[in-house]
């Protein structure tokens, strides 16, 4: 398969400066504000004998936006410093994937040993394998340094950081053990992927500034916040939303006055900040107290969209700029597509170990990512074909907690859109070791319509009970599967590996009574039969089909009529010809005429978008559509397109007027539009007339001249 050429722009928000925001007389500070639970350091803590004492102790930190110098020996408790959210320069974002440099400054000890770990895994302890490295002092007051990345599969959301300092040096040392003397300090870190913006709080919910409680439509988030929370919460629910007014609800915290936000990322470019995206705001002016705003979701968006609410003491409040208190919540949007089956969501996917690493459908690999949403609509590549009455075989490849993980399939056998009719709940394997490979066969049932259909794959990680096939798994992944059901007794049914999931697709095909405009889309149908709309077409004829191109600028468009109903399009002059587009949803013109000979009656004819391939008729494609129509072939009936004959019929500028000359023989001259309807019918005497079309609608017109023993006609293309 030839790769595209074409490349996808990435937005990548541009750093924002922070603003600090002031200190509010009205809201002072605790005397002690370390230490506590409010903090939300829940984290153990080492002991040191004698509070550590001098001189063994870190005098400074930098890391990202933690920044502390000259702090010497201080206690909070026996040597433990928690500084979690302790105003500026004690909390940082760390992107993940990315790589760090961690700066300790020593204290007057010489020689003390560093220790540093950062908790990976967001689990609330600090492991053996966190442990980010060790440095050794080599002076008084010199500052070392620790390298280390954050690997891209670490979860998303505030963490610890501690650094401690000993005078021992320790091949696996204990970051919660007793020592006889040193330090140990705490700090919150935000790790963070590197779209969306994710800003942080430097006092976060320390003194009451937190959403109490998040609703819509009155389906509640489940959180009970209180203070000492972390001022993050990652997007791990989704609400399912149609089209239209919906309601929200946002209880404040336990401060009395704070300002709240809501938007929503409606063109998914990482960021908050276009003029369509802020939903609603207000400020509180008592602790506890819901307050309503409503959210339109457009019908023209499908997908999943993070929906950001923000609580902070400022004015402007934005939604990617560092406040001091505060707190921020990420949920997901779920709008479904008509054009494809329920959309799910969850959060966790693999990381849990739970879900698929990979699938494969009759030997052809469905690849997909590890990421939310973890639902993921594909075909295969190569396209899969089944008869009806055959099996899919499909493997699905576990993952490390396999060993209670629930793999069910779906099929839609009636084009639906859904998988809760008779027989389209199909098998389940349940895991039994990790990375075990679970196979099984889903029966495509003999009465299943020919074409395009879609297979279901979900895991759904531990604990499920069978319901619909649109549940929002816990863990794991969903994975739709586009393949095709041939038909034994009819033409071939060509498929597409991404068929016109970037926009390559037909918008319209016009030809006599066929006038079928609009009917494309993204994610929409890789195969239709329209064989229900029908043109007359007349032999010896010459005939222009009109194609409107899809959203995709550059595809190739072909047609073929089986003019000898043998269910194929490889005779001679069954292949009526081709239009390239090189513009979105642009009208092209394939001219053909019916061969002398073509017998009477319905013949199948076939419009195919491929991208960047030639005219076949049956060969699958990495991208594109295909349709097919009927017309109803009769014989000449002396009403002629002559292109011989001694008049004229051409569109003027712009599509104005079509301007017909001649003889100035007597003759009526009739203008009918594509489906045959009159629409203007005028005396000729002389040897030019003028037609008004300014008022039509684009497309193809027949101009008709009637004399006194022939009828004779021209088709115009009028374009405004």
């Amino acid at each position: 398969m030839s790769t595209r050429n074409y490349a996808r722009t990435l937005f990548v928000p541009a750093l924002l400066a922070c603003t600090i925001s002031p200190v509010r007389a009205q809201h002072p500070r605790p005397q002690v504000l370390r230490g506590g639970t409010v903090s939300g350091n829940t984290y153990c803590h080492p002991s040191f004998f004698n509070d550590g004492g001098a001189p063994d102790f870190i005098d400074g930190v930098v890391l990202g936006g933690i920044s502390t110098a000259n702090t010497g020996f201080t206690s909070d408790v026996n040597g433990w410093n928690d500084r979690f959210f302790d105003g500026l320069g004690t909390v940082t974002a760390l992107q993940k994937g990315g790589s760090f440099v961690l700066a300790i400054t020593t204290g007057t000890a010489p020689n003390s040993h560093y220790y540093a770990w950062l908790d990976l895994n967001r689990d609330g302890t600090f492991a053996n394998n966190e442990l980010l490295g060790h440095y050794q002092g080599t002076g008084s007051g010199v500052q070392g340094t620790i390298s280390f990345t954050v690997p891209s599969s670490a979860p998303t959301g505030y963490t610890g950081l501690r650094i401690l300092c000993t005078t021992e040096n320790l091949p696996v040392p204990d970051p919660c053990g007793g020592y006889a003397s040193g330090e140990a300090e705490d700090y919150a870190v935000l790790l963070a992927p590197a779209s969306p913006c994710m800003p942080i709080h430097t006092e976060g919910t320390t003194q009451g500034d937190f959403i109490s409680a998040f609703a819509i439509d009155g389906v509640t988030d489940g959180v009970v916040n209180t203070a000492g929370e972390f001022p993050y919460k990652a997007p791990e629910l989704a609400f399912h939303l149609a089209p239209g007014v919906h309601d929200l609800s946002i209880t404040s915290g336990e401060y009395a006055t704070d300002n709240y936000t809501v938007w929503v990322d409606w063109n998914n470019d990482g960021d908050w900040n276009d003029g369509f995206e802020t939903v609603g705001s207000f400020v509180s002016t008592t602790a506890f107290t819901a307050q309503s705003i409503q959210l339109n979701v457009p019908d023209t968006v499908w997908g999943w969209f993070t929906l950001r609410v923000r609580c902070a003491d400022v004015d402007p409040l934005l939604p990617c700029v560092e406040h001091t208190w505060g707190e921020t919540r990420d949920y997901m949007i779920v709008v479904n597509n008509p054009l494809l089956p329920c959309l799910t969501y969850n959060y966790a996917g693999n990381t849990t170990g739970y879900g698929i690493d990979s699938l494969k459908v009759n030997g052809s690999a469905a690849n997909f990512f590890h990421r939310p949403p973890n639902h993921w609509i594909l075909g295969t590549d190569p396209v899969v074909h089944v008869l009806p009455g055959d099996t899919l075989h499909v493997i699905a490849f576990g993952n490390s907690m396999n060993a209670t993980n629930l793999v069910n399939a779906y099929v839609d056998l009636n084009n639906d859109l859904d998988f809760d009719d008779p027989y389209e709940n199909g098998p389940y394997v349940q895991g039994t070791s990790a990375y075990e490979t679970m196979a099984f066969n889903v029966n495509i049932r003999f009465n299943t319509v020919p074409g395009a259909h879609w297979l279901r794959i979900a895991s759904y990680g531990p604990g499920f009970e069978f319901v619909y096939g649109c549940y929002d798994p816990v863990a794991g992944q969903v994975v739709d599967v586009l393949f095709i059901v041939d038909d034994p007794d009819g033409p071939c049914i060509p498929g597409s590996v991404n068929w016109t999931s970037e926009g390559d697709f037909i918008d319209g095909v016009q030809l006599g009574d066929i006038n079928n405009v609009g009917s494309g889309a993204p994610y929409g149908p890789a195969y239709t039969d329209h064989t229900a709309l029908s043109a007359d077409l007349i032999v010896t004829h010459v005939y222009n089909m009109l194609v409107t191109s899809g959203a995709y600028g550059s595809d190739d468009y072909h047609a073929w009529i089986d003019y000898n109903d043998d269910d194929d399009f490889a005779d001679a002059n069954e292949f009526l010809g081709s239009a390239n587009s090189n513009a979105a949803y642009q009208n092209l013109i394939i001219p053909f005429t019916v061969p002398v000979g073509t017998t009477p009656g319905n013949k199948r004819m076939r419009v195919r978008c491929i991208w960047n391939s030639g005219p076949d008729p049956c060969a699958d494609g990495g991208y594109g559509e295909t349709e097919d129509y009927t017309v109803n072939i009769d014989l000449n009936t002396a009403i002629a397109e002559n292109a011989n004959a001694n008049w004229s019929a051409i569109a003027g500028a712009a599509g104005s007027h079509i301007i017909v000359t001649g003889s100035a023989a007597p003759c009526t001259i009739s203008l009918l539009d594509a489906t045959g309807r009159l629409i203007s019918i005028r005396a000729m005497s002389q040897r030019m007339i003028t037609l008004p079309t300014e008022d039509l609608p684009n497309g193809i017109y027949t101009v008709e001249r009637t004399t006194d023993d022939r009828r004779e006609v021209k088709r115009v293309l009028i374009m405004h």
